[in-house]
């Protein structure tokens, strides 16, 4: 037998909703974090790329 109690039903939907903002942030931090390391990445190759280019033309 189940039963309908429309305050719990309030607070599961309410509860629900904190967790899909929750997660709405959660996914928002961690893609802003991914940026952030794809973008440190290419720097970082490219200044790797430039350095090397730097001691060919020194002929090292």
């Amino acid at each position: 037998m189940t039963s309908k109690n429309p305050g719990a039903i309030k607070i599961k939907r309410a509860q629900s909703l904190t967790s899909l903002k929750q997660d709405k942030e959660v996914n928002k931090s961690a893609e802003a974090f991914i940026q952030k390391f794809r973008r440190q990445l290419l720097l970082q190759r490219l200044q790797s790329i430039e350095n090397s280019h730097q001691m060919l033309e020194k002929g090292l």
